[in-house]
C-alpha cells in the first residue's frame, strides 16, 4: 500500500487507504448488481 501511495503521489498513506476502501465498496456493489442481473440466465 505504501508503494501505491508513493506511485500516486499521496503524501499521506491514509489517503490511499481511503480510496482503497471506497474502491472495494464500489466493486462489491457492482458485483452484487451483476449477480442480480445474471440470476436465472443460463450461461
Amino acid at each position: 500500500m505504501e508503494s501505491l501511495a508513493k506511485l500516486l503521489g499521496y503524501k499521506n498513506i491514509r489517503t490511499t487507504h481511503l480510496y482503497a476502501r471506497i474502491t472495494d465498496m464500489k466493486l462489491n456493489a457492482e458485483m452484487e448488481s451483476l449477480g442480480e442481473k445474471l440470476t436465472g440466465i443460463d450461461l
